[in-house]
Formats: C-alpha cells, structure tokens, sequence
C-alpha cells in the first residue's frame, strides 16, 4: 500500500529525501497524526537500509513544516519521542528542511537531523519537558513562547538560516557535501 502522507525517493544517487506529501491533514486529525508517523517511521528505516543513501534530508511540501500543536496532552509527544530516538540511531547523517511553522512535535520531528535549515519564515515551538531538544537554558529560554528562525539558530536548535526561496537547494546543497565526506 503506497503512503497517504510521505513520499520516499533517493536523488542525486545519494540522498535520501523524506517528504511529508499532506501536512495539512495532521492538522486536525488525531489518526491522520499516528498515520504521519508510522510512515515517517517506515521511510527513516527504508532510508538506513537503503545502500544508495549516504544522508537523508527530510522536508515538508507543504506551507508549514509541521503545524500541529500538541493539543492532545503528552501522548503524542510520547510517540514522537520514541520515533526520535529511534531515528537518532539511523547511522547516517541528516537535515532537515524548515519552513513556516514548526511546533511542538514538529521540533522532535527535526530533532534526529545533525543540521536544520529554516526558512527566514520558520517558527518554532518548544515541545516541552522531556523533550530532550535544548538543553537547560535554552529551554528556559524558549518556554511558553514562539521562536523565530534566527532566536532558534541562536539557541542552538537551527544551524543555518536563509531566505524561504532558497531552503530546498541550500538543504540539498548540504546533503551533497555531508554525503561526498565533507564536514558535518
């Protein structure tokens, strides 16, 4: 059965991209939620098995990155963290694409890349405490509030920021080099 929310492909012979194809219907719906990340979960393994693929990039080809506030309780954040660990472990470096909003779990989503590109646009949002995402001052410093690009780059949860038009070739980009042994 073909995937209703991610699609997987390798490009440049290397690069194994994760692509959420329908981010708006994690939006609002719980199932849709759980569907996201059993897929999620299913193109990361695909990506670590894959002999082709030398690091993954995972992106968003929707307005937001992920847009779907944790409203449920700590359930789902639950979920999300245990995925994020396991893709931690993949042994192969990532990156993730970053543009519009990224809140709650869609900072757990990033957190197994090595690097995080954000659009100029990005926001963030802490998913709060256990996430193991910043460390004790950051997390201080992000409680409660929305993060811009260039205040999560400064605590350390972005690495590079760049203009939305140019987040897809800058991550690929990237990828390029960490793939070819460049610096990660």
């Amino acid at each position: 059965m073909r995937p209703e929310h991610v699609e997987y492909d390798v490009v440049d012979d290397h690069i194994g991209v994760i692509a959420f194809r329908r981010p708006r219907a994690v939006d609002t719906h719980g199932a849709h939620h759980a569907q996201l990340l059993r897929e999620l979960d299913d193109a990361w393994r695909t990506a670590a098995e894959d002999s082709r693929v030398r690091v993954v990039v995972l992106r968003s080809a929707g307005r937001h990155f992920f847009a779907r506030p944790d409203g449920s309780g700590g359930g789902e954040i639950r979920h999300q963290r245990h995925y994020a660990r396991a893709w931690r472990d993949i042994p192969k470096p990532a990156v993730a694409a970053v543009q519009g909003r990224c809140l709650a779990g869609g900072v757990l989503l990033c957190s197994p890349c090595e690097h995080v590109v954000a659009a100029d646009d990005a926001e963030f949002s802490h998913p709060g405490p256990g996430a193991e995402i910043l460390d004790g001052a950051g997390r201080h410093a992000a409680a409660g509030r929305t993060l811009t690009a260039a205040e999560a780059q400064a605590l350390g949860l972005v690495t590079t920021v760049v203009p939305l038009a140019a987040l897809h070739r800058t991550a690929l980009t990237l990828a390029r080099g960490l793939g070819l042994g460049g610096a990660a």
